[in-house]
């Protein structure tokens, strides 16, 4: 028998998270004072001494200029009615988050607990959007696309928010005047499309996509740029974005990335369209595309035989082996190089 031991350590003051006296390896912080009732918490000073030799933090510090008991529960004020839509941890002391309405949170860390919570609302009121549906942090730009418009953002920075980005000091916020925002067309404006966005790895060519539109009104109506559901971006800094090219996949996506042996590849996961795709015993198919002369080509594809309708998926580093997670709880474990699972 194998097992870990671990400890969860949980960023908030709030009581309803019921954290017990007696849960050792389970930690929240404090506010100041004793619990309002003593008799539920039995072992409150015991407990406290404990962490208290081991040099964990109990209630957040609130000095200036950080403020982290205050930063803390804004945070969580914000996570009440915005969602998080992406997570980059830029190294093991720094972890960034961009949430639905444009706030950007840079956690500070030392260890696993918080050194501070930097808030910044710049982008707020600054993207063709009001709700972002999901984003891409790197260290030159970064991508968004929006609920309410069929739209791709790019927020390029200059050397100085770059270094922002690095460090995540409070005086060191995105600078209104030193950013520049840029935007391209992406098929037809709907909010039932949830576009997605990805980066290559030498970050000058972007991916948006989004399932197959199968409730579209109209559809003799709309060009054959409004119905392809995969575009592929130019982000160069100087022209702005740039749509190279676009196609309509012959299923629904269930995720698309750049290859990051091939930067200009890009390896999808496709379901078969419309009702059969969600039926026991169905199959996923892997494919790479690529631009070929100003047009997406689907290189090869690679059919996977499933039990049941996969939900999510992952890659392996040598992007051969690929692993989906399966609606009735089971994982596929598919090596393409054999063609077996």
């Amino acid at each position: 028998m194998a097992f870990c031991l671990a400890e969860l350590h949980l960023w908030s003051t709030k009581s309803s998270l019921q954290v017990k006296d007696t849960d050792i390896g389970t930690y929240q912080y404090y506010d100041k004072g004793e619990p309002a009732h003593s008799l539920e918490h039995h072992y409150y000073s015991d407990k406290l001494h404990f962490c208290q030799a081991r040099g964990y933090p109990w209630t957040p510090r609130n000095h200036r200029p950080e403020k982290l008991c205050d930063s803390l529960k804004e945070l969580e004020e914000l996570l009440q009615t915005n969602s998080c839509v992406h997570t980059r941890w830029r190294n093991k002391y720094c972890c960034q988050l961009l949430l639905s309405n444009g706030v950007l949170v840079t956690l500070a860390l030392n260890g696993p607990h918080l050194k501070q919570v930097c808030i910044d609302h710049t982008l707020v009121g600054r993207l063709p959007g009001n709700t972002v549906t999901d984003a891409v942090l790197s260290n030159g730009l970064i991508l968004l696309s929006f609920l309410e418009r069929g739209q791709v953002a790019a927020v390029y920075l200059n050397k100085r928010n770059q270094d922002s980005l690095k460090t995540g000091r409070r005086t060191d916020k995105l600078s209104p005047s030193e950013i520049k925002v840029a935007c391209v067309e992406v098929g037809k404006a709907s909010q039932r499309l949830r576009r997605r966005v990805g980066l290559n790895r030498l970050q000058d060519v972007a991916l948006c996509w989004w399932n197959l539109d199968e409730h579209s009104e109209e559809p003799w109506m709309l060009t054959d740029t409004q119905r392809n559901n995969l575009f592929l971006i130019s982000c160069s800094p100087t022209e702005g974005l740039k749509i190279l090219c676009s196609v309509r996949t012959e299923g629904n996506p269930l995720d698309c990335c750049f290859s990051q042996l091939q930067h200009y590849q890009m390896l999808m996961v496709e379901l078969p369209a419309g009702p059969q795709g969600f039926r026991d015993g169905t199959c996923a198919n892997a494919c790479v595309y690529e631009c070929v002369r100003g047009r997406l080509h689907r290189l090869s594809v690679v059919s996977i035989p499933l039990p049941s309708h996969p939900l999510c998926c992952s890659r392996h580093p040598s992007e051969s082996i690929l692993l989906l997670g399966l609606s009735d709880s089971s994982l596929v474990l598919f090596d393409q190089r054999r063609g077996s699972r």
